[in-house]
């Protein structure tokens, strides 16, 4: 892909404040200097291409932890003395961060104008098994356990793994249908206002986040300040925010309807999926939210719906890292007193990847699970194995 515009470097290094001082108390110490809070940034992006979208890298530090001021009896009085150190850096990732395709099916399949809200075919097809699930729930709930022989006991493990499945798989997905079954009208509303602006000039770009990770570490413990003598402990975090997201345009491939109340029907049909399609299907087969955690088959199922033939283009992934001490408390002897003023000692890192009207592949991963997905597994083989 070639890239309209001039590649451009720029480094910019600046003072942040003042210095401040600790002023000594006894004599032989002298005065001491706080260090020079500075600034330090990096940029390197593209010029001349305006309209279109350009790589990015942005870095952004400071080197100021705080300005503490206090007293030390016997030692040092200080007055917005500045304690400088270097430069943070980055923690790794809590969660694996996904990849430009990864990430880039992720935001197509999440700002497609054919998107779903609810998969209302699917949701019909699944209301046979509602009564069954509250008949569970409501004999768990009313029963009690039997301690003679501790038979019901034994059972009691299967029972609340059943419930738990039958919570993620069936009630909470059908009190988040009826959410938007209720509010019909607001859902319809939504999808025909992206329409109006899907039909303009220039289509519409659409952006969503497609990664969020914070990664906190310490607690750590360093001096006030490097003062001579200096006995007195700031107790702090460090705290790393990543989070990435993708924007994407896209456009119609065909004339759109022109009258309201047509257009209206076609944001229906978008909303609840009122076009049997393959995603249809791939929905009401069991197991596939199985396979979509190793494959992310269903994502191309979705992305294929077609009630409105669209294109995409100008597609860019950007993630934005961010590090910086939170949580700054004194440690404190008797007699002492300091204040501290934290300023946003940080790095931040943006880069943005461009993948213009690129598409995505299929992936097959070993997922990094979570939480949710370990109790699922759990839970499943409680109710399989009869535990």
């Amino acid at each position: 892909m070639s890239l309209l515009g001039t590649l451009r470097n720029r480094i910019l290094d600046k003072t942040a404040g003042e210095r401040g001082w600790a002023y000594a108390q006894t004599s032989g110490l002298g005065d001491y200097q706080g260090g020079i809070p500075s600034i330090h940034s990096v940029c390197s992006d593209y010029v001349g291409n305006f309209n279109g979208q350009n790589p990015l890298y942005l870095r952004h530090q400071s080197n100021c932890r705080w300005w503490v001021s206090g007293l030390q009896p016997g030692l040092w009085d200080m007055d917005n003395f500045c304690v400088t150190a270097p430069f943070l850096g980055f923690d790794p990732p809590g969660n694996p961060i996904p990849d430009n395709n990864e990430a880039l099916t992720r935001g197509l399949v999440r700002t497609n104008p054919n998107r779903t809200r609810v998969n209302l075919p699917v949701f019909w097809s699944e209301l046979r098994d509602i009564p069954r699930a509250l008949k569970g729930w409501g004999r768990a709930l009313t029963s009690r356990p039997s301690f003679s022989g501790g038979r019901n006991l034994t059972r009691i493990p299967r029972a609340a793994a059943s419930r738990y499945l039958e919570w993620e798989f069936f009630l909470k997905p059908f009190i988040s249908d009826m959410e938007a079954l209720l509010d019909w009208t607001a859902e319809v509303d939504k999808r025909l206002k992206t329409i109006d602006r899907l039909d303009s000039v220039s289509g519409q770009t659409f952006g969503v986040d497609t990664y969020e990770d914070i990664v906190r570490s310490g607690p750590w413990s360093d001096y006030a300040s490097p003062a001579y003598g200096e006995g007195r402990g700031v107790s702090s975090y460090t705290e790393t925010t990543r989070r990435q997201w993708v924007t994407t345009q896209w456009k119609p491939a065909a004339p759109l309807p022109v009258d309201k109340a047509s257009r209206r029907k076609l944001a229906e049909r978008l909303v609840f999926g009122l076009d049997i399609s393959l995603h249809t299907l791939w929905e009401g087969f069991p197991w596939t939210w199985l396979t979509d955690w190793f494959v992310n088959f269903g994502d191309f199922v979705e992305l294929g719906r077609n009630t409105i033939p669209v294109t995409h283009g100008g597609s860019c992934v950007m993630l934005e890292t961010r590090v910086s001490r939170v949580d700054c408390v004194p440690q404190l002897n008797g007699g002492e007193t300091l204040s501290l003023v934290v300023p946003p000692w940080y790095s931040i890192q943006k880069e943005r990847a461009v993948l213009g009207d690129a598409s995505p592949i299929p992936e097959f991963n070993i997922p990094f699970l979570n939480g949710r997905q370990w109790s699922i597994l759990g839970s499943l083989a409680v109710v399989k194995n009869g535990l």
